[in-house]
């Protein structure tokens, strides 16, 4: 699909929350990884909220998802190595955002292979 010029929606060259976008992951990153997350869907929200804005991103904000994607399949790598018995509702988030990510981005075959390879390991 095309992106329209200043319209609204996920295919938009730009939107209103674009020059906001990195502040806004960052500080979302931040709510999923904090002590109480697990109370009241705190971390469930926080990675809810953080695929909303990449999926709703404008084109503006594509050059942000390489990054985005690496951060999230380190974090998956991170949480797989610590065990997935205790976080695989986190593992299944972090899958939920890379593969938004992955959507919008239109994944290289090195990333794929990574993701693909991350994904085998969440079951």
């Amino acid at each position: 699909e095309q992106a329209s010029p200043g319209g609204a929606g996920p295919h938009a060259a730009t939107t209103p929350l674009s020059p906001y976008f990195s502040d806004f992951i960052r500080v979302l990153v931040e709510v999923t990884q904090r002590r109480d997350g697990d109370q009241n869907g705190l971390r469930l929200a926080g990675y809810n909220a953080i695929s909303t804005m990449i999926s709703h991103a404008g084109a503006d904000c594509m050059p942000h998802m390489s990054t985005l994607l690496e951060a999230f399949a380190t974090t998956l790598q991170q949480v797989l190595s610590s065990g997935l018995d205790t976080n695989c509702e986190t593992a299944c988030h972090i899958v939920g955002v890379l593969q938004v990510t992955s959507q919008r981005q239109r994944v290289q075959k090195a990333h794929a292979d990574v993701l693909v390879a991350l994904y085998v390991q969440v079951q």
